[in-house]
């Protein structure tokens, strides 16, 4: 998830944060004005009121309005499907789109693509980046479904745009993807981690340590859930740590625009903290 790698262990666990993200954009989109709260890759603020959007959409009179828009668009290549008033999500990725890191959860009903859809096809491969589906895409494809239509597509591989060989094998998976539906609205994920993504400068060392290195510094490696590495977080602060967001996020924001780009798709931005010294609040989300 390299520059600055991500293992599975590390992997990012907003399940439930990314299904109301991704279902709260898909109902502001309208025909063809598909605006997400953010397609620059900048972070989006918004209240916790859109935290509730998800549930908004099982009221059946907005769902059904926004299917039947989807159904419109490309109403010649559904007329054979069983029920065309149905969104038909599939779901690419790392770790965190197959469900790595969170315990207690069933990978068949409450990852991410299965809160936005039960009927969602997850083709996440754990600990693994977008060279399979670059590889093997119509493979992936046909096992789920041969003559499969999907409406929307979620890519979620932010965290390899920093390695080359990561760029290249997804911008082939993308243009074999929109060749296949040339009508499915493509939606690029963009989470985070604290691990990699938040650190302060070493002026000594003169380097950028990010929170797991500091985190082993001294001698004990604290849970991050725990009170104690909150309080250790905080007595950092108050020692005159600095902590800020890497600056290599705008080195992957900057690729994952042109990707988006290049097949017309859209991207969407996990809500975070503008301040990376807040990130304690949204620890309940991510992975131990």
């Amino acid at each position: 998830m390299p520059a600055i790698s991500f293992t599975t262990g590390a992997s990012t666990a907003l399940l439930l944060l990314t299904a109301v993200t991704v279902g709260t954009t898909l109902f502001m989109l309208h025909g063809d004005s598909m605006k997400p709260w953010s397609s620059s890759g900048e972070t989006t603020k918004h209240s916790s009121k859109s935290h509730h959007a998800l549930l908004r959409l099982h009221n059946e009179e907005v769902i059904t309005t926004k299917k039947e828009s989807l159904v419109e668009e490309s109403q010649g290549r559904r007329t054979q499907e069983k029920n065309p008033q149905e969104i038909r999500y599939v779901a690419f990725g790392t770790s965190s789109t197959w469900g790595a890191g969170v315990d207690g959860i069933n990978r068949e009903t409450d990852v991410y693509p299965k809160l936005l859809s039960p009927n969602a096809v997850n083709l996440a491969i754990r600990a693994s980046g977008p060279g399979a589906p670059a590889m093997c895409i119509k493979t992936m494809l046909e096992s789920a479904g041969p003559d499969a239509i999907y409406d929307v597509i979620t890519i979620e591989y932010y965290h390899r745009m920093l390695d080359e060989v990561d760029i290249d094998a997804l911008y082939t998976a993308l243009q074999r993807l929109r060749k296949r539906f040339p009508d499915a609205l493509i939606v690029f994920i963009r989470d985070w981690y604290i691990v990699g993504m938040i650190g302060y400068v070493d002026n000594v060392k003169r380097g950028w340590v990010d929170t797991e290195e500091w985190n082993k510094k001294y001698r004990v490696e604290l849970p991050i859930h725990s009170d104690a590495y909150a309080n250790k977080f905080l007595q950092s602060v108050q020692n005159g740590f600095e902590w800020t967001w890497s600056t290599q996020e705008q080195m992957r924001d900057s690729v994952l625009i042109q990707m988006a780009a290049s097949v017309g798709g859209q991207i969407i931005s996990l809500t975070r903290p503008e301040n990376a010294v807040d990130f304690l609040d949204y620890r309940k989300y991510l992975a131990p």
